[in-house]
């Protein structure tokens, strides 16, 4: 209602809005996450409207992201790997989103049983991290973690059924996380 009515510099006003696309975003997977599909879809179009009105694509691409991991969950792999591919196509790599939704195409492909299509996703998932600048957050909602492999490897790996590297890829999980030597 504040943006409908707003009467504020173009600046401001396109601040306002990124923020609050950001916060449908956030919305978005939090429904997703509590299985309520039809509000994170709700909310997903929201954040891609405030994307398209601030001039923002980086919006679409979260809101794409959650698209594709809703229609993962539901067992929809093909439509998952469309919609990952899609977001891909809105901005050029060096956004987190685009390394994501890179990563998510990678694991919808491994699910339909395509290890080509894992294998080249998988190079434009670490393609798309090794173009993103040192100040990408690596913890919390809107950030990705700086690994030699991009996230969902080893389940991507699994899916296709190339366990032995599968394990590897865990096990460096596991060790750049959890330490255990230390």
């Amino acid at each position: 209602h504040r943006l409908d009515r707003a009467v504020r510099p173009i600046r401001r006003r396109t601040d306002l809005n990124v923020a609050t696309g950001y916060l449908s975003s956030v919305l978005a997977v939090v429904t997703s996450y509590m299985n309520d599909h039809a509000a994170a879809l709700v909310w997903c179009a929201d954040a891609e409207r405030r994307s398209r009105e601030s001039d923002h694509p980086e919006l679409a691409g979260w809101a794409m992201l959650t698209r594709a991991t809703v229609s993962y969950y539901q067992g929809q792999a093909a439509r998952s790997a469309d919609l990952a591919s899609q977001g891909q196509t809105l901005r050029r790599p060096g956004t987190v989103a685009h390394a994501k939704l890179a990563a998510q195409e990678m694991r919808a492909r491994a699910m339909l049983g395509d290890p080509r299509g894992m294998e080249d996703a998988k190079r434009r998932a670490t393609f798309a991290i090794a173009q993103l600048p040192s100040s990408v957050p690596n913890s919390r909602i809107f950030s990705i973690t700086f690994d030699e492999d991009p996230p969902y490897t080893a389940t991507s790996l699994l899916l296709v059924q190339r366990y032995e590297q599968a394990v590897t890829a865990t096990a460096r999980v596991i060790q750049r996380t959890y330490r255990p030597d230390t």
